[in-house]
């Protein structure tokens, strides 16, 4: 099968961007020890198992009835007809002992591009495709060249559901603490799949809404924040823009006081550093391990040299469980404030759990989208 990115490729989209969302955030306090946790938004399980192959749906959910938590930890579906289909749970790959058929294949990329690829393109192009609910879709396949350009696929016949998170368990700690040090610069940092995104959503929600809320600005470029969670609130969502255009956007045309963007890089750096001379606080995030690999790596050195970064958030996952981590750095950018051995007075761990989704069986989409 080849996908062809061309004009007529423009047909129909399948993002609706005014699509029903429930309300993810609870009004329970803070829970900071190992527990259920809060429930999280259904939509996203929903919204990717609506695409999947019947058989392959019912693997999931029998799977689902043998575990518990199972869908409070579901954090991947991976599906392969090259190779083998798993689901991640709590950070363990399991397997699911099937693979998808050919035309399985070519009916699931349909249904997730909606019949129209061309509107797609540019996602496609980054290895993704976004569907509600804030679930990124990544694609593998063949790709296809002419005269140098990238113009579509060749039997794409790999698909790896990243579902989000709902309510981060340590959002309201984090804010709390950002708001009583002054606001400085945040960068979030984790593995994948540590919670990074789920608590920036959070942290929009809150620096968004309260009885002083600040103007915000998220720099969406894959389009994993719901519109609808912050409707009321002081939060307006680039969708689709590229960091650099989101933030230049942000700082000229929506006179922002906070920038939130999720997956920085080097690249954005000139661009954020230019809003800091107007007095726009940054809360950002970053692929790293741990504090020694963000230091060592090229984005994360420059990154907190040039864009002035003070606070530092880790997270880890372990299991169903995160830990939280939270430093502050000096005005050199090197040492850490009040403590020699690297931590504000004491070593500030805080552990919670990973949110529990509603355990439903959504109903199976009956159209299917021909290109």
């Amino acid at each position: 099968m080849s996908i062809d990115f061309s004009e007529k490729g423009k047909n129909r989209q399948i993002f609706n961007e005014d699509s029903a969302a429930c309300d993810c955030y609870g009004k329970k306090p803070l829970r900071l020890l190992c527990g259920e946790g809060d429930k999280g938004c259904p939509e996203a399980i929903n919204s990717a198992l609506s695409f999947l192959p019947k058989r392959i749906k019912e693997k999931i959910l029998h799977q689902g009835s043998l575990r518990r938590g199972f869908f409070r930890g579901l954090s991947e579906i991976r599906l392969s007809a090259s190779g083998g289909c798993f689901i991640t749970v709590c950070g363990e790959n399991i397997p699911l002992y099937s693979t998808l058929t050919e035309e399985e294949a070519a009916e699931l990329f349909a249904r997730i591009s909606g019949g129209s690829l061309y509107s797609h393109r540019d996602a496609v192009r980054a290895g993704y495709i976004p569907l509600e609910g804030g679930v990124r879709v990544g694609i593998c396949g063949e790709v296809r060249y002419d005269n140098g350009n990238f113009s579509g696929l060749v039997r794409p016949d790999g698909f790896v559901f990243r579902i989000p998170g709902g309510k981060s368990t340590f959002g309201e700690e984090v804010f709390s603490r950002w708001i009583n040090s002054g606001m400085p610069n945040m960068l979030i940092f984790s593995p994948p799949g540590g919670g990074k995104t789920s608590l920036i959503r959070e942290l929009a929600r809150l620096a968004g809404g309260g009885g002083r809320p600040h103007r915000c600005v998220v720099v969406d470029e894959r389009r994993e924040f719901i519109s609808e969670d912050y409707r009321g609130l002081s939060v307006d969502i680039l969708k689709g823009y590229k960091k650099v255009s989101g933030i230049e956007i942000a700082k000229r045309s929506l006179s922002a006081d906070v920038i939130i963007i999720d997956e920085l890089s080097a690249r954005e750096a000139e661009a954020l550093s230019s809003a800091l001379t107007l007095g726009i606080r940054v809360i950002a995030t970053i692929h790293a391990e741990d504090i020694d690999e963000l230091r060592l790596s090229r984005d994360g050195e420059e990154l907190i040299r040039t864009v002035n970064f003070r606070m530092l958030v880790g997270l880890k996952r372990s299991g169903a469980n995160f830990e939280c981590d939270i430093k502050e750095l000096a005005a050199d950018g090197k040492t850490y404030a009040q403590d020699p051995d690297g931590y504000i007075d004491n070593p500030h761990h805080t552990y919670g759990t990973a949110v529990e989704k509603q355990e439903e069986s959504p109903e199976r989409r009956d159209d299917v989208y021909v290109f």
